[in-house]
């Protein structure tokens, strides 16, 4: 069985347990499923989740079936788009989901972290996201440019350094000295997005963002201040 087959068994699976809570009622139980399908959040952390305990384990079945369609269809991109999104605090919401902006890419941004891809990116709610063109640097951003060298993930893996004690980050990558320091997971979820980028900031600066671009679209990166990690 493929993804699409598992999904849509998952997704009729889901529908009948809403009309078994109604007791049948077919029109009443699909509305459960629309609306379990809309926020299905909502219905696995609420208080009175026992009103849906029938409904509940498919709902689960149903998220996994999603996530392995989301994976198949959008790679390491999607597990990436995923992490970001739940990053996004709650006061966000308008961000907390992935957009289409004005050439047709898809959108997420985490307040640290932007990225835009023009493959579209399924199985993730739409919002209103933002207006990113605002946020990326035009040709006159930088006034001394500087190409910097993106890491594979296996010299990731191994330069990245481990601080439990900076706003909860587990480890940075530092660029170089006078180069940018980044959150070394902010800067995996970029390559696994774009793993054929080009980065650029701007030269003897530690302070200033990295731009990110490939054939499959772009991506900021905020820094770390090295002060608060020293």
């Amino acid at each position: 069985m493929n993804t699409e087959r598992l999904f849509e068994t998952a997704s009729e699976a889901l529908r009948l347990a809403c009309i078994s809570v109604h007791k049948g009622d077919e029109h009443d139980g699909t509305e459960l499923y629309k609306m379990m399908v809309k926020d299905p959040e909502l219905y696995l952390r609420a208080s009175d989740r026992y009103l849906w305990n029938d409904a509940l384990p498919a709902l689960e079945i149903y998220l996994m079936a999603k996530d392995e369609l989301g994976k198949a269809k959008g790679g390491t991109a999607y597990s990436a788009f995923k992490r970001i999104i739940k990053r996004v605090p709650d006061r966000r919401k308008e961000l907390q989901g992935v957009w289409t902006d004005s050439e047709g890419r898809s959108c997420v941004c985490d307040g640290y972290l932007s990225i835009r891809l023009k493959k579209p990116m399924e199985g993730f709610e739409s919002v209103p996201g933002m207006d990113l063109d605002k946020v990326f640097p035009n040709s006159t951003y930088f006034t001394d440019p500087v190409d910097v060298e993106i890491p594979t993930p296996g010299e990731l893996k191994i330069k990245k350094r481990k601080l439990g004690n900076w706003r909860g980050a587990q480890a940075v990558y530092d660029f170089g000295e006078d180069l940018p320091m980044v959150d070394a997971g902010f800067l995996k979820d970029v390559m696994d997005c774009l793993p054929d980028a080009k980065a650029v900031t701007e030269r003897n600066s530690t302070t200033r963002l990295i731009y990110f671009t490939s054939d499959k679209g772009d991506a900021i990166l905020l820094p770390v201040r090295k002060s608060d990690v020293a």
